[in-house]
């Protein structure tokens, strides 16, 4: 996963470790983890705007 600096920290490795977490998640309270996804959410500094904060969300990751 490479879409900017604040997502590109986010390797495949930490995507199963995130998808193994949301199926435990899942099986613990009875649900079925088929059909559940992970999206990414970055905070970015604003680099045109002093002290404000970019947004960015990536659906589906894994």
């Amino acid at each position: 996963m490479r879409n900017g600096a604040a997502a590109a920290s986010v390797d495949q490795r930490r995507i199963g470790r995130l998808g193994r977490s949301l199926a435990s998640i899942a099986a613990s309270c009875g649900e079925a983890h088929e059909g559940l996804r992970i999206d990414l959410v970055t905070a970015e500094p604003a680099a045109d705007q002093p002290g404000r904060w970019r947004l960015r969300r990536i659906p589906g990751i894994g």
